[in-house]
């Protein structure tokens, strides 16, 4: 795992040391994992918590999901360009997207491949 990605508001970029295991249809070549943290995609089924498995590369078409650095800070969002203006569309309805301007410090790090979810085993008593 690479560390941890915003979904919502963008965190400070850090990287973490783990590892875990992801389906072979998600472990390509070069493919790095990101713990989610936010809700700015749950529309699209990436809930807080959740893993991505992302393919490193610089550019994305309109459309894919990628997650992208602004002025240090890490984000996971839709990737719209509009002739010099770059969006960064979240998957939240109540949410607004992030606009980058020509000031901005901005790169993608890489294209969502996918994305996973673990569930503590339930033991069948009550929390309560």
């Amino acid at each position: 795992m690479v560390g941890i990605v915003a979904a919502g508001r963008p965190v400070e970029a850090f990287q973490l040391a783990d590892a875990i295991e992801v389906p072979s249809a998600m472990a390509g070549p070069g493919n790095v994992v990101y713990e989610v943290r936010g809700d700015s995609m749950v529309e699209m089924g990436i809930m807080d918590g959740d893993y991505v498995a992302v393919h490193p590369q610089s550019v994305a078409e309109n459309g894919q999901t990628v997650i992208a650095e602004v002025n240090g800070s890490i984000t996971i969002k839709k990737y719209l360009r509009k002739g010099n203006t770059i969006q960064l569309l979240p998957a939240n309805s109540a949410m607004s997207p992030i606009t980058v301007t020509q000031e901005d410090e901005f790169h993608i790090r890489g294209v969502l491949v996918g994305s996973m979810r673990f569930y503590r085993k339930w033991t069948g008593k009550s929390s309560t």
